[in-house]
């Protein structure tokens, strides 16, 4: 059991508690472990985040960012985890089975209180938002393994359940002419400077409630069988072959509702309504056309420590007063409640939106067939040879919709349903070769053939166009698997007293790696590659997903080195060391689509044209350098590690325009882990302490502000420290 503090929100009341009891019985025929682990944890963050626009860009240049947006986000996140576990085996004359059940539900309680200073339209808006997101996890497996002398044969089959539901409560007032200055291309650290922070003008304007659920069920089944062999003593080894047949199934419903409060649309039995209820005669008084948030406050919040103090979030609204709110208009104002004329969307202030509520909703099938046969060589005592092809085959079907947004895409949805399938199928081969010259020397090559599949959500069937702008929310459901060439080489020297040190080398060469190349427009010359409707010739796809006909590479070096100072006298024999080095280098030439617009004055037309190209970078998520080091100490009963972590910068996202590619900042953080056995038998105390520099993850713009900013995203979590105690019995 155990006792947590959290840094970030100043703590003590997040805990751990864990039981396991495990015993075999029957002279060790039976087995049975039961496990049971239940956490209560403060999972928040504060969150900084800036947005910028391009003035006069030209392509393939830094060109310098002007802040359009700065966002701030305080988020409480409470984590309530309940895991049981529980296991048994059976050993009889041949074999054993077991089996093994493991039942998962996290309960997360989510508050967010958001500020939004909006500089590109001169307003500052301000978001209390309610969430509870639930995950429930069942998994079950059996096995059954029967050894021998020269055959082993082992099967097993599971089951697994995954649903999970989210739903989220979003509350937004906006202040209007909020700033009293000039806010154009002004600095970070100006912008809450130059704000009225007038909470009376800051109105009532919007709020939305969104409900995802996801279940996902998959069964799989397969076996192994070995032959072992021995045909002299110079050649030894296994044979093995096996399958594996996995079947999910997954369904997503997505619902959305919503109010908007637009002085100009709101009905006077609705504002009526909230005064009532909100006693909010005062405000409306006021000059006030919509209620301000003045009528909604949470008294209790503080937002001037903010991220330490280095911003401020100023007065939000009360979650309970907004539930408040929100019960009592979707109950009495939606479409069939409402004082007014049902068949009129204005008169309407509740909608569950149509469109929103049933384009996203998809289900499918996967059915994965999988056999392999392998050889384990041992060649005399040097030498140990694996060799062996995986055969994948994998058939997915998935049924989505097909649509044309109505006017009133909130009011009406008319859609078919669209259905696919696919199949692809792949021969993996895979070699190991592990040379041992001598006892202190270890060398290994490594060549294999891996597999990266396209998400789900990327493939199904989708299609939404939009008549006014002229645009498709369009899905490729033709995307391949990436295919990745992968050597691996190294290097190990172990001896007594310098420990274990390792040298690597790998290398990647990835054929059809999936990226965004943008948007795109529909040409009727393109109707061969895209099964869209004549209709759309001249709409523009907001994101083409596409595998990179161009090979990404990726080469590095991994030295890694443990050691134990068991030699120096006393106790300086407990001295350990941990060190990892890794350095990458990567190349990708990403697709680029250049949308070329401009009028024909000899045809009067407006002309359009997609012109393909790519530019390089490095690959996504990859870091140049990534350090490991730790020290320890080991005496008797007490064990402790100190240990540090430090990331070179990320390259974290694409973006058509060189100046807005995302990257992360180099990181380092600090951990220690203390462990202390204490007199009484099987009893011991442990300390662990996570982020004891508080650094922060910051992710950054390529560009560069004339205010000297870049900043995307920074996140807060300040230190945890766990004390607790274990006790065996």
């Amino acid at each position: 059991t155990q006792g947590m503090h959290n840094g970030l929100k100043n703590t003590y009341n997040d805990n751990k508690f864990v039981l396991d009891l495990s015993n075999r019985f029957f002279a060790d025929r039976f087995g049975l472990l039961v496990q049971g682990d239940f956490e209560n944890r403060n999972r928040s963050s504060h969150e900084v985040g800036a947005n910028y626009n391009l003035v006069g860009e030209v392509l393939d240049s830094i060109n310098p960012l002007y802040l359009s947006n700065l966002n701030l986000n305080d988020w409480n996140r409470l984590n309530d985890r309940k895991n049981t576990l529980q296991v048994f085996d059976i050993n009889f004359l041949n074999g054993n089975i077991s089996y093994s059940n493991l039942q998962s539900n996290i309960d997360k309680d989510i508050v967010r209180y958001n500020y939004d200073y909006g500089l590109s339209n001169n307003t500052r808006s301000t978001k209390s938002s309610y969430g509870l997101n639930n995950i429930n996890i069942l998994n079950e497996s059996w096995k059954l393994n029967l050894p021998g002398k020269y055959f082993e044969f082992d099967a097993f089959h599971s089951f697994s359940n995954s649903f999970n539901q989210d739903k989220f409560y979003d509350f937004v007032f906006i202040e209007r002419f909020a700033y009293d200055s000039t806010v154009y291309d002004q600095s970070i650290s100006y912008v809450q400077k130059i704000a009225k922070n007038d909470t009376g003008k800051t109105q009532l304007s919007s709020y939305d409630f969104f409900r995802d659920k996801s279940d996902e069920k998959e069964k799989t089944t397969g076996f192994n069988l070995k032959y072992k062999f021995r045909l002299n003593d110079f050649l030894t080894g296994d044979l093995k072959f096996g399958v594996k047949i996995r079947k999910k199934q997954r369904s997503v419903d997505k619902h959305h509702e919503y109010g908007y409060f637009g002085a100009e649309v709101i009905q006077s039995f609705v504002l009526d309504s909230v005064i009532r209820t909100f006693n909010l005669d005062n405000e409306l008084n006021n000059g006030n056309q919509t209620p301000p948030l003045t009528g909604f406050l949470d008294e209790n919040y503080d937002g001037t420590q903010f991220f330490n103090g280095k911003y401020r979030i100023d007065a939000v609204a009360d979650i309970s007063k907004m539930k408040k709110l929100y019960d009592l208009l979707s109950e009495n104002f939606n479409k069939a409640t409402t004082p007014g004329n049902s068949q009129i969307d204005t008169d309407v202030l509740h909608h569950v939106h149509q469109t929103n509520s049933l384009m996203y909703d998809y289900e499918g099938e996967e059915n994965y067939n999988a056999a392999y046969l392998m050889a384990d060589l041992d060649i005399g005592p040097k030498v140990n040879v694996v060799a062996g092809i995986r055969n994948e085959t994998n058939k997915t079907s998935y049924s989505s919709k097909n649509s044309l947004d109505h006017a009133l895409p909130h009011w009406v949805c008319i859609f078919e349903e669209t259905n696919y399938k696919r199949e692809n199928s792949y021969l993996l081969p895979a070699l190991f070769l592990n040379y041992k010259p001598t006892s202190w020397l270890n060398i290994k090559v490594a060549q294999t053939k891996t597999l990266t599949r396209p998400d789900y959500t990327s493939i199904i069937p989708l299609n939404r166009a939009n008549g006014q702008s002229r645009t498709l929310d369009w899905r490729n459901k033709n995307l391949k698997p990436a295919l990745s060439e992968n050597l691996d080489f190294s290097l190990s020297f172990h001896e007594n007293k310098l420990g274990l040190l390792s040298i690597g080398y790998f290398q990647k060469g990835i054929d059809g790696l999936i990226y965004s190349s943008g948007s795109r427009i529909f040409f009727e010359e393109d109707s061969n590659d895209f099964d869209f409707s004549n209709d759309y010739h001249q709409y523009r796809i907001l994101n083409y997903e596409l595998n990179n006909p161009k090979k990404v590479y990726l080469t590095g070096w991994e030295l890694d080195y443990q050691t134990r100072l068991w030699y120096l006298p006393s106790f300086l024999s407990g001295l350990v060391f941990n060190m990892n080095y890794t350095t990458t280098n990567s190349e990708v030439q990403y697709p680029r689509t250049v949308i070329e617009t401009y009028f024909d004055f000899d045809s009067f037309e407006f002309v359009q044209n997609n012109i393909d190209g790519s530019y390089t970078d490095r690959l996504i998520d990859q870091t140049d350098e990534i350090i490991n080091v730790s020290i320890g100490y080991d005496f008797k009963g007490f064990s402790g590690r100190l240990s540090m972590l430090q990331n070179d910068d990320a390259f974290l996202a694409t973006n058509f325009w060189p100046a807005l590619r995302q990257h992360t900042d180099a990181y380092r953080r600090w951990d220690l882990s203390l462990k202390q056995t204490l007199p009484v038998e099987g009893l011991e105390i442990f300390l662990n302490a996570s982020n004891l520099t508080e650094t922060n993850d910051i992710t950054r713009y390529r560009g560069l502000s004339l205010k000297g900013d870049d900043l995307k995203l920074e996140q807060y979590y300040g230190k945890t420290i766990d004390f607790g105690f274990k006790y065996s019995f």
